[in-house]
């Protein structure tokens, strides 16, 4: 049996978690470049991480709110112009 040599095990678990993570970093900002959906969420969100108000005690409707407008789950017309083909004005 061929093995490689992977030297100390905790340090190798932790490069490859690490690894691991920035892959599927880059491939969800990837996928954000490149939705027109994503126009909103890219401009306002540098990293990924957990919103601060989704640590806070907020009424569980208004956190939903809140997540709906941040996913463009919502129906202001900046969201039904796009289904509907209109140009956006900046």
């Amino acid at each position: 049996m061929i093995a490689q040599y992977i030297g100390n095990r905790s340090n190798f678990i932790e490069l490859l978690i690490d690894r691991v993570n920035d892959r599927a970093t880059q491939k969800i900002l990837s996928l954000a470049d490149t939705s027109p959906k994503a126009d909103y969420y890219k401009h306002s969100k540098a990293q990924l991480n957990v919103e601060r108000y989704q640590g806070i005690n907020l009424p569980f409707k208004l956190k939903r709110r809140l997540a709906n407008f941040r996913c463009s789950g919502h129906n202001l017309m900046v969201e039904k112009g796009r289904h509907q083909n209109i140009d956006r004005q900046f």
